[in-house]
C-alpha cells in the first residue's frame, strides 16, 4: 500500500475477436469503479490498466477487475489481495 493507505493495482483484460470496450474492479463486493487503459482509449482487443483503490485500513481485500467487449461479453479475474497486485481478465 503506498502511505496514503491507497493500494495500487495492474492488470491486463482481452478479448480474442474484438476490441474491449469498457473495464471496472470492485474491492469487498463493494461499488464498481470504472477505470481506462493506460493509453486513454478502449481501441485495442487487449488493453492494460493501472488503478488504485481509495483510502484503505491494512488487512486483505478481495479485488475483483472486469472487461467487456464490443460484443457485451464479460470477463472476470477475482484475488485475495494483502496492498498491491497484477491480475489478467479474458474473454
Amino acid at each position: 500500500m503506498s502511505k496514503k493507505g491507497r493500494a495500487k493495482f495492474e492488470a491486463t483484460g482481452s478479448s480474442g475477436l474484438v476490441r474491449l470496450t469498457a473495464a471496472s474492479f470492485a474491492l469487498n463486493s463493494g461499488k464498481w469503479v470504472n477505470v481506462v487503459p493506460t493509453d486513454g482509449l478502449f481501441d485495442a482487443k487487449a488493453e492494460s490498466f493501472r488503478f488504485q483503490s481509495e483510502s484503505l485500513q491494512p488487512g486483505s481485500y478481495v479485488l475483483v477487475f472486469r472487461v467487456r467487449d464490443g460484443r457485451g461479453e464479460h470477463g472476470h479475474r477475482r484475488r485475495r489481495v494483502h496492498g498491491q497486485a497484477r491480475l489478467a481478465a479474458v474473454l
